[in-house]
Order: C-alpha cells, then structure tokens, then sequence
C-alpha cells in the first residue's frame, strides 16, 4: 500500500501562509518552525519578497499523514514510507471526485469568509478540508462540530485521527458521512437547502 498510488496523495505549490492554512486543517497544530525557514531561505536566494516566496510540497489531503514534504525537484513526488494501515486508501478516482455533496452551496470559496455562516435558516459551520476543497456543514441543533478530532466514524466504523467529533452524539470521518448522518435527522431542510441553492449561483450568506 504505496501512498503515490493513493488518489489523496498530492503535489501543489504552496506560498507560506497557504501552507500554514492547509496545515491547520489537515494536521490541527501549529506548523513547525522549519517550514517557515525553508521559505525564508528560498526568498533571500531568489531575491523574491518572502509572501510571494512559493515552494512545492507533497501531502496526503486526507491529513492521514503528521507532514508535508518539501519537494527536492520536479520529479521527487513519491512518498517517503509505506502506509500498511491507511483507512483511507484508495486508488479510485471517485473517492476523491465523488464527495456526494448537493453543490455549490455546501463548497467555500477560498474568497469567501470561512466563519459561521446562516443560510435560508440554516447554520453551517466550515468543515474539513478535503480533496482540495473547503466544505460548509449544516448545524445539529446549536452544537458546535470539533474538527480534527479522532474516534471511529458512525456511518462506516472506520478508526480516523483527522474527523468532526459532534460533542456526546457521534463522530464521522469525513464531511460526506456527517451530511449522511445529518440529512437522516434533516429531510426537509436538506431538500429546501438542495432545491434552494440553484436560485442563488452567488449565495448570500448572513455573515455571524
């Protein structure tokens, strides 16, 4: 089981503050000091100002990896270990094409406010990160989703470090599998929310 052969492996180019943001939610902890001092290094050997400094680096986006790594060259995008116990490998596009969310609504531009955001009634908090994209999920009642928690997930029983912990009700490995949970308990709404959106191909939020 070779993470390059894994569709959640990754290589993308990354400016120092989107590496911090995408750290923060994959990993969940303060970046490591190293990281910054790559790029301060590549700036003053560029002679490029350090917020436009841009280094390649190689990742799992399903954060079941504790690190990004530098990338050496453009042909170094293979990963540094064997994973033998990876809930999440796959080597099927649809797992990483195939999030069954509604559409657009349920997505956050990187443009857009990532905070608590009301929709036709409806709270939604940011969920997590994946597969390149920044996810909206509705509120359970006024419980507030933990994010990078770990647990096994309700839906598929699957063991994960990177998931939504609803506090004294359920955790769920993934964004799909707490909208599953949440459209159980939700009919109406997610059918007013799914039908509703297509009205509104520039959803305005009431910002919190």
């Amino acid at each position: 089981m070779l993470c390059a052969n894994c569709v959640h492996w990754t290589v993308e180019l990354f400016s120092y503050s989107a590496l911090k943001d995408r750290w923060t939610s994959l990993i969940g902890n303060e970046i490591t000091p190293g990281y910054k001092d790559k790029f301060i290094k590549e700036s003053e050997k560029l002679s490029v100002d350090f917020d436009h400094t841009r280094l390649s680096f190689k990742y799992c986006s399903k954060g079941c990896l504790d690190r990004f790594y530098i990338m050496r060259n453009p042909r170094d995008d293979r990963p540094k270990k064997l994973i033998s116990t990876c809930s999440s490998y796959s080597t099927s596009a649809a797992a990483k094409e195939g999030i069954p969310v509604p559409g657009p609504l349920w997505a956050i531009c990187t443009t857009e406010s990532h905070g608590t955001s009301r929709i036709e009634g409806q709270v939604f908090y940011p969920g997590l990160y994946e597969n390149s994209t920044y996810f909206r999920i509705p509120a359970h009642r006024n419980i507030l989703p933990e994010l990078n928690a770990s647990g096994n997930c309700v839906i598929c029983d699957s063991p994960f470090q990177h998931g939504i912990r609803i506090q004294e009700v359920s955790h769920f490995c993934c964004n799909k599998h707490y909208l599953e949970w949440w459209r159980a308990r939700n009919p109406e709404m997610f059918k007013k929310l799914n039908k509703d959106y297509e009205k509104y191909p520039d959803v305005i939020m009431e910002k919190k």
